[in-house]
């Protein structure tokens, strides 16, 4: 039996390495299958955001307020890294049924790190009339998931996102809208669609990068 992952010769490795319908396909019908763990997720990640936005829109007197929202989205950050972990050991066919939370939130720091130094660069290029934001995004946009996969340092996880996604940009591009569009129906469905296609589109994503590295050329 051939493992679509597997590393091709260099002769044969194909110029696109990934579908981005079979991928989201990948990721909806894996969702299902792992819906326990994917429950867990989204619903702290649902309760922190409606926390968030409880205390944001609150009036009166600030107090402590502003330190609260950071504790939160700095938590938030904590389960996008439990996410990207779920994700890989679904793509990687490995157990999620009982994940153990130290081994997903492993290596938080330099997740953090890098995903607010990722968070700079996109912010950064769009104040430079908007599209250097919009490469830059897809061109690092892998750094969080490669910390999370492989325990990568920040600047590490950046230069290997930049190897990985040289020539396919465009198609992640368009990768990435459909993941938006699809989230976006998500949301369209009083919210709760968001706990079946976030899961989804991350998943997605997992697959995508390991994809990526499967026929990526050596470093």
């Amino acid at each position: 039996m051939i493992d679509p992952l597997a590393r091709p010769d260099e002769e044969h490795r194909p110029e696109h390495p990934f579908v981005a319908l079979d991928e989201l396909r990948f990721g909806w019908e894996q969702t299902f299958r792992n819906l326990k763990p994917w429950l867990w997720v989204c619903g702290v990640g649902a309760f922190l955001s409606i926390l968030e936005n409880a205390l944001t829109r609150e009036r009166g007197d600030v107090g402590a307020r502003p330190l609260l929202v950071l504790v939160i989205q700095a938590l938030q950050i904590g389960v996008t890294l439990a996410s990207f972990r779920v994700a890989l050991r679904v793509v990687d066919g490995r157990p999620v049924n009982d994940p153990d939370l130290k081994k997903l939130l492993a290596g938080y720091v330099p997740f953090l790190l890098t995903h607010l130094l990722f968070a700079l660069i996109v912010v950064g290029g769009l104040l430079l009339l908007v599209v250097p934001g919009i490469v830059w995004a897809v061109t690092y946009g892998f750094a969080p998931m490669l910390c999370a996969a492989e325990g990568c340092r920040p600047a590490e996880a950046l230069r290997e996102s930049r190897r990985l996604t040289r020539g396919h940009r465009q198609s992640l591009f368009l990768f990435g809208l459909l993941c938006l569009g699809v989230n976006l129906l998500g949301a369209l469905a009083v919210g709760i669609g968001l706990f079946l296609t976030v899961p989804t589109t991350v998943t997605a994503a997992a697959r995508v990068l390991r994809r990526l590295q499967a026929n990526a050329p050596p470093s």
